[in-house]
C-alpha cells in the first residue's frame, strides 16, 4: 500500500461500505488528534506515572483473622 496517497477511490464500493469507511475515518481522526507519542514526549506514560508519588495518609495493616472473618 502506498501511504503517500491522499485520495481513495470509493466509487467501486456500495453505499453502505462508503458510509462505514467514512465513519471509521472520522473515528481515527478523533482518536489520533492531539496525541503525542512517548518517543516524542521524552517520557513514557508509565514512567511519568511512577515519577509522581501518590500521597497516602496512613497505611492500615490487617491481621489474617480480620481479612478472613466470616
Amino acid at each position: 500500500m502506498n501511504i503517500s496517497r491522499t485520495t481513495i477511490d470509493m466509487s467501486r464500493l456500495p453505499e453502505h461500505a462508503r458510509i462505514q469507511l467514512l465513519d471509521f475515518y472520522d473515528f481515527l481522526k478523533s482518536k489520533y488528534s492531539g496525541i503525542q507519542t512517548p518517543e516524542h514526549s521524552g517520557k513514557g506514560r508509565f514512567s511519568e506515572f511512577l515519577s509522581k508519588p501518590v500521597p497516602v495518609e496512613k497505611i492500615r495493616r490487617y491481621t489474617r483473622e480480620e481479612l478472613h472473618e466470616r
